[in-house]
């Protein structure tokens, strides 16, 4: 199981992601990375990493594509099998 510091860091890196959704595009691609290694975390931080990848991929809208196509080709692998995205 996650360290319960660790889950309390990632539960509010989460929420001040929720708040300001724009500060996290330009790190995107290193939080991707950082959550697709994500693997021994409470259920509901699992849960809560794929609503945000969801949810910036919906924001991102019809610019997704041209913005995921920039993601090393390991990492848009990885994104894909564990987010579906």
């Amino acid at each position: 199981m996650f360290n319960d510091l660790g889950s309390k860091l990632l539960r509010g890196l989460f929420l001040a992601i929720s708040k300001n959704p724009n500060g996290i595009v330009k790190d995107f691609v290193s939080l991707c990375d950082t959550l697709v290694n994500f693997e021994n975390a409470e259920a509901d931080l699992q849960e809560l990493a794929l609503k945000l990848v969801v949810n910036f991929k919906v924001v991102a809208g019809q610019y997704w594509d041209n913005y995921f196509v920039n993601f090393p080709k390991e990492l848009q692998d990885k994104m894909k099998l564990k987010f579906g995205v």
